[in-house]
């Protein structure tokens, strides 16, 4: 207690104030338990990634009696065309990675489809895309080297029998002036000129093609 022009004063030990060391400590134990739930953070994050690319997409495993689909391809400056042939193609699976594909699936009689292409360069395969419709599986393959010629679909210089140049859809496109734009209106133009029925594909994830 202390007096103060004759009254009686309690000091309260809460009203003191907190003495710079003890708010020092305070504050690196606050930032070091942040830096603990950051770290946390990004380790569950990593191991969500890791896990739901898991689940996306199993392994697939070549049939033993299996044959290969007929397949149609075309190059252009960002993309390359791939057509699997398959009549009513179900239990459909298929495989992008960098460096090549894999498809899986029945045909309409109930044959085992595997094809496996290795690609003559390296692809991005968070940008490609697959649609199934009636009578083939169409891929819009994205190149890591756009404006960039592919002289064959397969890295070995071997051609199978069953791998075929689209060559109503193929031009020589080296020596165009038009990007962009009329690359994304040819796709379209080809989806709708496709015999096969069923919705095209959705175009919502092509507008780069306009960059």
């Amino acid at each position: 207690m202390e007096r103060a022009g004759g009254e009686v004063v309690c000091s309260s030990p809460a009203a003191d104030t907190v003495h710079p060391k003890n708010r020092a400590l305070h504050s690196d134990s606050h930032r070091h338990t942040l830096s603990s739930l950051q770290a946390d953070l990004s380790s569950i994050k990593e191991t969500t990634r890791t896990t739901l690319r898991e689940v996306k997409m199993p392994k697939i495993v070549r049939p033993e009696n299996c044959q290969p689909a007929r397949t149609l391809w075309y190059d252009r400056k960002k993309y390359v065309t791939i057509n699997f042939v398959v009549q009513n193609p179900k239990d459909v699976q298929v495989d992008i990675q960098d460096t090549k594909v894999i498809l899986s699936c029945k045909d309409v009689d109930d044959n085992n489809i595997y094809n496996e292409i290795e690609f003559y360069d390296k692809v991005f395969k968070a940008d490609s895309r697959e649609k199934v419709f009636d009578r083939t599986i169409n891929l819009l393959i994205r190149k890591v080297k756009e404006n960039v010629a592919w002289p064959r679909l397969q890295k070995d210089l071997a051609n199978p029998a069953w791998l075929l140049v689209d060559f109503d859809n193929w031009r020589d496109w080296e020596h165009e002036e038009e990007e962009g734009m009329a690359e994304y209106e040819d796709f379209v133009d080809m989806l709708n000129e496709m015999k096969n029925k069923g919705e095209p594909p959705a175009m919502d994830d092509l507008d780069d093609l306009s960059d």
